[in-house]
């Protein structure tokens, strides 16, 4: 009777030898692969080492310690107590479990692991922004795609909202390197896509199962920027400078260049800023009132903008005209030396709104040109006809307010008939008569020319030719006198008269016909 109760005792102490050696704290079942701190991807041999005799192993993982998936269990220890764990669509930190057990108690092993499945997937854009409207200009955008090892890749342009839009490859196979795709800004259905933003999406697989993708954000924008120009301060600008032109711009671009071109009143370049890259916001750019080293001279101005977005649509602007009034010597000028066959046709007073208006079109009908010092008073009681002129593109010159002789009045009082008369002209045209000033009778003192300076009236314009059609002696008798005088130079001084309007086509003609070309007088005095 005792053998059964000895061999029943040997089989107990058999039977518990795992729970007695947890008890005592003993390391009886340890991961021996992977190893603590491993970084692992694709299939990983998971096993263990067991001090005690167990009857099954069960293998499982974990992502934060509190949820597991079970890998494999393994009830037959023949070769070993392990699993293979497929780590392929995670990448991360992962804890491995293995749970030894002898049939009644349990015994359990960990290792922290890094889990790497992912594939090295690198994208670029040739714009992140572009204009697909058709003008050769920035039409596509160009995505590269670079990888270490050859792969399956896949390329799709997503909407902002994630929704596909247009499959650029799909599961093509591709050596290490870099791969180019363009995108013209079209969806899957051939069309436009609309503007916005758009993803483009790489998505890579290698061949041992390892998966990588990346994106790269985009901007259809085929609007061109809007720009409304709020303010030219100072106008007129009475020092050299620096006049500030205030302007709003709106566009999706995060900033767009933004350069502008001051031209004069012979549409010369006087100065072109270089682009500066801006918000699309308030700003004010300003110019300093030069033409390279030296001041500008007083005349008016146009100032004109070119807007480029990211995306390269390029708005540019219609000049606006500002004026440059500022202190200058007055010169007294009768002719101009080596004019090059050209003269001046200057016309005087404009109280005749019937003559005024015959004038500009026989000038007109004949292409030719011509200045006109018209009295401010005449200017705001036929601004249609003033307006006309300056659109013509004639010279525009002061002639005072109301005709008076200016060397029988004080210095404030020449200084408020000139400027009178050039704000007349700018309400009107937007023009000023600066900086050709031409006094009524030709009559002036040291006093007037002073003056004139002081308005920004670099000329005082008199003459080398009166036929005196004042007098009205007939349009055949002014034409002659004007083309017997006229020569290369010559300033031709006459008046908006019925008779004179009716002898100017003999004039023109007569004058063409010796080699010599009616101009305004900016053409006259031009350099070139």
């Amino acid at each position: 009777m005792r053998r059964p109760l000895v061999a029943l005792a040997l089989s107990t102490v058999l039977v518990s030898s795992l729970s007695a050696a947890i008890a005592a704290a003993e390391p009886v079942v340890s991961i021996t692969e992977p190893a603590e701190g491993a970084v692992v991807a694709g299939t990983v041999r998971v096993s263990v080492a067991t001090a005690v005799v167990v009857t099954s192993v069960e293998f499982d993982w974990s992502s934060d310690g509190s949820s597991w998936t079970l890998i494999a269990s393994d009830t037959e220890p023949t070769d070993g107590w392990s699993a293979e764990w497929n780590t392929a669509g995670y990448s991360g930190p992962a804890i491995v479990r293995a749970v030894a057990s002898d049939g009644v108690s349990t015994a359990t092993a960990t290792v922290t692991v890094a889990v790497d499945n992912s594939l090295a997937v690198a994208v670029t854009l040739s714009r992140h922004a572009f204009s697909p409207n058709g003008d050769g200009r920035l039409d596509a955008t160009t995505l590269r795609v670079t990888l270490g090892v050859p792969a399956t890749l896949s390329v799709s342009v997503l909407s902002a909202h994630g929704l596909f839009v247009q499959s650029l490859a799909s599961s093509i196979g591709v050596e290490a390197g870099t791969i180019p795709f363009v995108w013209d800004g079209r969806a899957s259905n051939g069309r436009r896509v609309p503007d916005g933003a758009y993803a483009l999406l790489a998505e890579a697989t290698d061949e041992s199962g390892k998966g990588g993708k990346a994106t790269v954000d985009t901007l259809v924008d085929t609007h061109r920027p809007d720009f409304v120009l709020r303010r030219i301060a100072p106008d007129p600008m009475r020092s050299i400078g620096p006049v500030g032109f205030t302007f709003r711009i709106w566009d999706r671009s995060p900033s767009v260049g933004v350069s502008y071109v001051v031209t004069d009143v012979a549409e010369s370049r006087v100065f072109r800023s270089r682009p500066r890259e801006l918000a699309p916001e308030l700003a004010t750019l300003s110019w300093n009132g030069r033409t390279g080293n030296a001041p500008a001279p007083p005349c008016l101005y146009d100032v004109g903008f070119v807007v480029r977005d990211s995306a390269g649509n390029v708005r540019l602007t219609h000049p606006v005209p500002f004026r440059n009034e500022r202190p200058v010597s007055t010169t007294v000028v009768r002719h101009k030396d080596d004019a090059k066959g050209r003269v001046a046709l200057t016309f005087d007073d404009c109280y005749s709104q019937s003559a005024w208006s015959r004038i500009l079109s026989i000038l007109d009908a004949r292409h030719a040109q011509a200045s006109f010092f018209c009295s401010g008073v005449y200017v705001a009681a036929f601004p249609n006809v003033a307006h006309r002129t300056a659109a013509l593109g004639h010279t525009i010159g002061a002639h005072g307010w109301n005709h008076p002789n200016m060397s029988l009045l004080g210095e404030r009082e020449v200084l408020h008939q000139l400027v009178s008369d050039s704000e007349a002209w700018w309400r009107v045209a937007r023009v000023t008569s600066v900086p050709w000033f031409r006094p009524p009778y030709g009559s002036y003192d040291q006093a007037v020319l002073s003056t004139a300076g002081q308005a920004g009236y670099l000329h005082t314009v008199l003459w080398d030719v009166d036929p005196q059609d004042w007098r009205r002696p007939g349009a055949s008798a002014i034409a002659a006198r004007v083309l017997s005088a006229t020569h290369s130079g010559s300033i031709v001084v006459l008046h908006t008269l019925d008779q004179t309007a009716d002898a100017l086509p003999a004039i023109i003609d007569g004058l063409r016909a010796r080699g010599l070309e009616p101009v305004g007088l900016t053409a006259l005095f031009r350099t070139a």
